[in-house]
Parts: C-alpha cells; sequence; structure tokens
C-alpha cells in the first residue's frame, strides 16, 4: 500500500490514532472550544468516530429514528456505548428525531426509558408531543430539537423554551448572521457542516411521503429528489439534487459566532466515513483553536473530496441564499472513493478502541490482605481480596503480577503505569488478581457513569371532550384574486387569506359576511422576521381577523405574542401526530389540523372534533426551499409566480414562486379530494372545520369543487385526476 493518506496517522500517541485537543493548552485560549458532533449508524462507526477525535456521536435506536434504514444500535448497544462514551469524557445522543403515531408512543417511552437510567447524555426531537413527554419524564437529560423541527428564527427558539429545549439544530438554509440572532436566544446551537443536503428545508418535505408512501418526517424517505426532472424550458436535469456540504472554510467563523456543536450528516454511511471526516474536522478546529492556519493538508483535502461526495462539493448557505452552483445539476451520485483510503482509515481508526489510561498500585504481603489502588488521574479506588498465605516454593514474582493485573480486556481502561510492592513470599493465585481487577474497574468505571432514576412512570396527554362537532363549517384557502372572487360567491363560511393578501382583500371578505382568517407564511427566516411581523401587525391593527393559521413554530409564536389563543389555529405544517402533539398544539390554539400524513383510522384515535379541522381538498405543498427552481434553470427575473418540474412519468409539479420571501412552494401534481368520504366528514364526528386549499386553480375549478361538497353530486366538476392522499393508506 502506498503512503498517499499519510496524514491520517499523523499528530503522534497511539500508533493511527490522532489525540484531541491537548487539554493542557486550553487555558490558553479564550475561544469556546465547539462541540464535534459524529454520525454512527452502528456500534463499530461510533469507536472509529470518537477514536477520530469526536467529541458526541448521535445514534439511532430501532423504529424511532429519522434515519430508519440506518443499522442502528439495539438499547443494550446504546447503554455499552454511553457508558464506554462517559470514561471517556464524551456524550451520546439518541436521534428520536421522527414524528411519532399514537400506537407508538408507549414503545418509544420503553425504549428511551433504560438508557435514560443508564446516563444518555440527550436526545433529538422533531414531535412536539415527543418534546412533552422527554421534558417532562426525563428532565436531568438534554433536549435538542432537530433540524426537522424547522427552526428559521428567534421566534421559533423562543417557544422551544417552554419544552426544556436547550439546543437547536436550525435548518441548513440560514446564514451565519442568521445563526448568530438564533444564538442570541440564549440556547445552545448545532450547525451541520459537512455531508448530503436535503433541497427542501428539513421537515417540509412530503415529496416522498405522496410519492410512495415513504415519510421523511418518519425517517422513511426514499429520496425522490435525487431523480431527474424535466423544468420549463425542455431541459432534464437534477435541478432537485443537492451537492454534499463541506463548511470547512468557516470555521473560524462559526467558532467567532458561538456555535456550540458541529455537525456531520451521515448515520446511512460507511464507518470509515465518519472516521475519516471527523479526523480532518478535528485537526482543523483544534488548529483555528492554536492559532495556527487551518488550509488542509492535500491528503485531507482528498478526504473531503472523495468519502461519500455528491458531485463536486460545496459550502452550504453561510454565505449564499441560493444558486445553481448549489445543485447536481448533472450528477446525482457519489463520487469513487480511491483505492487504499478506507483501508487506511480503518487502521486507523476502526481496529481497537480508544481506551482511557490509568495507573495501579498492587501490594502483596504474607498474612495481609492483597489490596489494588487503581487511579486515573481525578479519580482512585482501592479494593482488598483475600489473606495471602506463604508460598510452598517461589512465591509470587512482580513480572508476573504486572502481566496478569494489564490484561484489562475489552473494557475502555489500559493500564498504562503498575507500582507493585511485593514482598515475595507470597502464594498469589491468578483467579485473585483477576477478582481484584474486576472489582477495582467496576468501581473505577462507576465513577464515570451517570445513572438515574425515573420518578413519575405516568404519561398522560390532557383529556379532552371527544363529542361530534355538530354542524360543520367550510373555509377556502385562496391564494390570488381570482380564487377568492369565485369563493365568496359560493355558499362556504370562512376565508382563508395570504398576509400578503390580507390588507387589501379583507373588506371585501367582510362585505361577503364571511368569516375573515389570515395565512401568515410556513417559512418565516430571521432575515424576513422584522418585515412579517411589521406587517403582521399592521393587518391585525387595521382589521383584526377571526383566525390565524400558523403553520410553523416560528409563526406560532409570532401570532401568540400578539393575539389571543382564540385567534390562533394550528394549520397542517404543525404536526398533530399523536395525542400529546394535539394536547400541546390545544394549549396556544383553538383548533388544530388533521396530518395529512395519517389515515383515517390513526386519526380517529387523536380526533377531537371539536376542536380539528380537515382539509377535504387540495394539491398539498410538498417542498418548501430556498433554492429556485426556475433561477436554477433558465433565470428568474420575479417577473413569474409560478413554474412547474416534470417527473420522468410525465406527472406536473406546479411550483409556486414566493418573490417577497425568495421562496419555492413546489405542490403536489394532483389535488387530495375526500369526496368519497362526504357523509362521514359531514357528519361532525371527524372536524368542525372543512377545508378547501386553492393553490393553482382557476376560478371554474374554484366553483366546480367547493359546489361537489356543499351541494352534492350536481355540480360540473371538471377535476379527472385527484388522490385521496394518506387519508386510506397511511405512511409507513
Amino acid at each position: 500500500m502506498t503512503d498517499t493518506y499519510k496524514g491520517i496517522t499523523k499528530g503522534g500517541g497511539h500508533p493511527g490514532m490522532l489525540p484531541l485537543f491537548s487539554e493542557k493548552n486550553s487555558a490558553d485560549i479564550k475561544k469556546k472550544i465547539p462541540e464535534l458532533l459524529a454520525p454512527a449508524g452502528n456500534f463499530k462507526t461510533a469507536i472509529g468516530a470518537f477514536n477520530a477525535g469526536a467529541d458526541a456521536v448521535y445514534i439511532g435506536a430501532p423504529l424511532f429514528s429519522a434515519r430508519a434504514f440506518a443499522d442502528n444500535l439495539s438499547v443494550e448497544e446504546i447503554k455499552e456505548l454511553t457508558e464506554y462514551a462517559h470514561i471517556l469524557k464524551k456524550k451520546v445522543y439518541l436521534a428520536s428525531n421522527i414524528l411519532i403515531k399514537e400506537s407508538e408512543t408507549e414503545a418509544l417511552i420503553n425504549i428511551v426509558d433504560p438508557l435514560y437510567e443508564n446516563g444518555l447524555d440527550g436526545c433529538i426531537v422533531q414531535d412536539m408531543g415527543v418534546m412533552r413527554i422527554f421534558c417532562t419524564r426525563y428532565p436531568d437529560m438534554e433536549l435538542h430539537a432537530s433540524t426537522q423541527a424547522a427552526i428559521l428564527s428567534q421566534k421559533g427558539a423562543e417557544y422551544l423554551k417552554r419544552y426544556g429545549v436547550n439546543r437547536v439544530v436550525p435548518g441548513r438554509e440560514l446564514s451565519l448572521d442568521e445563526i448568530k440572532m438564533i444564538k442570541g436566544t440564549g440556547l445552545e446551537v448545532e450547525c451541520f457542516i459537512h455531508g448530503a443536503m436535503c433541497y427542501s428545508y428539513s421537515g417540509r418535505c412530503l415529496l416522498s411521503s405522496f410519492a410512495g408512501g415513504r415519510s421523511g418526517n418518519r425517517g422513511r424517505c426514499a429520496g425522490p429528489c435525487r431523480k431527474p426532472y424535466i423544468t420549463e424550458d425542455g431541459r432534464k436535469n437534477y435541478i432537485l439534487s443537492m451537492k454534499d456540504m463541506c463548511a470547512y472554510p468557516y470555521i473560524p467563523e462559526l467558532i467567532d459566532a458561538g456555535v456550540d456543536s458541529f455537525k456531520i450528516e451521515g448515520r446511512m454511511k460507511d464507518p470509515e466515513y465518519a472516521a475519516g471526516v471527523t479526523h480532518v474536522y478535528r485537526k482543523l478546529i483544534d488548529r483555528y483553536l492554536s492559532g495556527e492556519d487551518i488550509t488542509p493538508d492535500r491528503e485531507d483535502e482528498e478526504i473531503l473530496e472523495s468519502l461519500y461526495i455528491r458531485s463536486v462539493r460545496q459550502d452550504g448557505y453561510l454565505h449564499r441564499y441560493n444558486g445553481k452552483e448549489m445543485v447536481t445539476v448533472s450528477r446525482p451520485s457519489y463520487a469513487k472513493t480511491p483505492d487504499g483510503l478506507k483501508e487506511k482509515i480503518s487502521d486507523a481508526y476502526l481496529k481497537s478502541k480508544k481506551r482511557l489510561q490509568i495507573s495501579a498500585g498492587l501490594k502483596t504481603e504474607t498474612g495481609k490482605e492483597i489490596s489494588l489502588e487503581l487511579s486515573s488521574g481525578e479519580h482512585s479506588v482501592s479494593v482488598k481480596g483475600a489473606v495471602l498465605e506463604r508460598a510452598k516454593k517461589e512465591g509470587a514474582l512482580d513480572e508476573s503480577l504486572r502481566s496478569k493485573l494489564t490484561q484489562t480486556g475489552d473494557t475502555a481502561f489500559e493500564i498504562t503505569e503498575i507500582k507493585i510492592d511485593n514482598d515475595g513470599k507470597a502464594f498469589v493465585p491468578v483467579s485473585v488478581i483477576k477478582d481484584l481487577r474486576r472489582r477495582g474497574l467496576e468501581e473505577l468505571k462507576s465513577f464515570y457513569l451517570k445513572p438515574r432514576h425515573i420518578e413519575d412512570k405516568a404519561f398522560k396527554p390532557e383529556e379532552y371532550d371527544r363529542e361530534k362537532a355538530g354542524e360543520v363549517f367550510y373555509a377556502a384557502g385562496v391564494r390570488n384574486a381570482a380564487q377568492l372572487e369565485a369563493a365568496l360567491k359560493e355558499n362556504i363560511d370562512g376565508v382563508i387569506l395570504t398576509l400578503s393578501m390580507y390588507r387589501k382583500y379583507a373588506g371585501s371578505v367582510r362585505a361577503a359576511k364571511k368569516k375573515l382568517c389570515l395565512r401568515l407564511p410556513v417559512i418565516i427566516r430571521q432575515n424576513y422576521l422584522e418585515r412579517i411581523e411589521k406587517n403582521f401587525r399592521a393587518a391585525v391593527e387595521e382589521e383584526m381577523p377571526d383566525g390565524v393559521y400558523c403553520g410553523s413554530f416560528d409563526a406560532l409564536k409570532l401570532a401568540a405574542d400578539h393575539l389571543p389563543k382564540d385567534k390562533i389555529r394550528a394549520d397542517a405544517g404543525l404536526y398533530a401526530f399523536n395525542r400529546f402533539s394535539v394536547s400541546e398544539l390545544l394549549t396556544d390554539c383553538i383548533s388544530c389540523t388533521a396530518d395529512v400524513e395519517l389515515n383515517r383510522k390513526e386519526l380517529s384515535d387523536i380526533l377531537i372534533p371539536k376542536c380539528f379541522e380537515l382539509i377535504i381538498y387540495g394539491r398539498m405543498p410538498l417542498m418548501y426551499s430556498a433554492g429556485c427552481v426556475l433561477k436554477n434553470s433558465k433565470g428568474c427575473d420575479k417577473n413569474k409566480d409560478g413554474t412547474y418540474v416534470k417527473d420522468e412519468l410525465g406527472h406536473i409539479f406546479p411550483v409556486e414562486l414566493c418573490h417577497e420571501y425568495c421562496t419555492n412552494i413546489m405542490y403536489n401534481c394532483v389535488p387530495t379530494k375526500l369526496d368519497k368520504y362526504t357523509d362521514i366528514i359531514k357528519s361532525g364526528d371527524m372536524a368542525s372545520v372543512l377545508r378547501f386549499e386553492f393553490t393553482v386553480e382557476d376560478k371554474e375549478t374554484v366553483k366546480n369543487v367547493i359546489r361537489e361538497f356543499t351541494k352534492g353530486k350536481t355540480a360540473s366538476v371538471s377535476l379527472t385526476e385527484y388522490t385521496q392522499g394518506h387519508f386510506i393508506k397511511a405512511v409507513e
């Protein structure tokens, strides 16, 4: 094998091991040392990441991980890994960052309970119901809001403080300045610095869910964004496939901004990826903290370029809003890893465990108890054994005792220094040495562990009256003046206007004697927050709405800062997936929207009909993105309100171009329409409000759809292609 990748073994210490940032130098450095957080899809990967310099790893348990197709670890493996990590002063976080169905809550608790009691450092979560369970049940454990929670501003971060969240992983689309503002909330901030990126804002993608029933919100994304699509100009390319992020040039800026944790993506990737990439970032972080140049060695550059990098790497959104250079366009596959690189990384980091070096002192004397003292430097333990008898021939030799003591096996300890006080006359059985060593190591180990006890085993959501809603009301969400004009002429009870439409058309809705509601943008980024809040305040001061729809934590906090609960309604983007999340939403909202990924049976387990709204018609938003389809194809001059992409099967997905906030919204190729279940949904058994959500429909379609539901089959309906969504078949 050549030494092309000899840079992996630089730094001294154990052969092939790059030492962590030296504590003896840390006092001289004023900059905060960020945590380096590595992915681990299995036990071997976690060990390799620790060996390569990770301060913490994030792992998944069976069933409840946003990477359901990673190997993931068993409960016993996670317990073993946590104990090992704590001895090395490292951390283990559990990624339980998916939406949890009502039928799964008990199973989730049964997995996390023993991990918490064993000292698990923290959990990464998305579901607000899970947040409530965890912050109540596990008060001494860190709670991290996943990037799946789609926190994009100070508002969303502030809202999550009620759940004891101590760290936020904001959307990868945010700029460095926006991240600094979120850091100003006092919460820790964790940023991705390397790995694969989604085209959609995380937690805002339903493309895989509606394309094939595999939900990204459930950790089962099939990756349809990695397929080719045809754009409006007729080109076929990988317009939705992002290049992988490699943000090492911004290490100094991120550290200076106070970012608390640098996160490497990749729990589904090989152990060599986690170890190799961690090795490089460890080296570069430590160089900067030591005042050195962080320009990578050529060998390290090649590691970053070769290990699971899709197309040509790019450095993310920290200093860029979007751009064609961020998508793969022509090649979404991973680059080939050079021969020998993975083997070299494996030899360096994956063949053995890094262990804590300790010293030992053994005393043997005839007629007295044998004793052993073990010390790690910060803690010492002493154990005693049997009274030793005089040897019939030759007593125990120092070298023999030393050899037996150092056999620490697969433990997290390595005895590197031994002092022996031996009278040379005693008979010392091997079994006595083994017993002393075992008990001593167990006592020393217990010092580093963090066992806990769960005081209250109960976990029940607030109980609500689940009787029928009684009379149902119809509401129509519209996105342009033509749709509004058509809707106001029909037999509906209320209209939902976008924030940009509200002040212009609120009077028309009032004149038509309809309920007037306002919908806040789902994507409220920090750089648009001030403008959105100003417009929102002006709108409600001019004409108080009957309700405000909020589809994100950012929007919910914004509304709650200005309006009472009886004005606030949780939209579909605030996922009501289980009774706990429903209960949390109804703490701040008068109603919540039935989740579009649950089927009728699953909804029936959590429905509170008087407080629920059901979308009975509409093209579901499949992606919200900072990337612009038009800009990445033929160019965007901000004169068009929409475009489309078409898949290889000919399905056309409309894309709304929201120029005011530079956001794309991609809608499903066909609308969801529940006309076959009108008897059920009109009975009041499911919801008090039945909603039409119009996006790209013309006036005639708006009229016909409303009439079909409100007047029966007498209407002339123009729609021939539609879906029932997940109303019958839920997502995995």
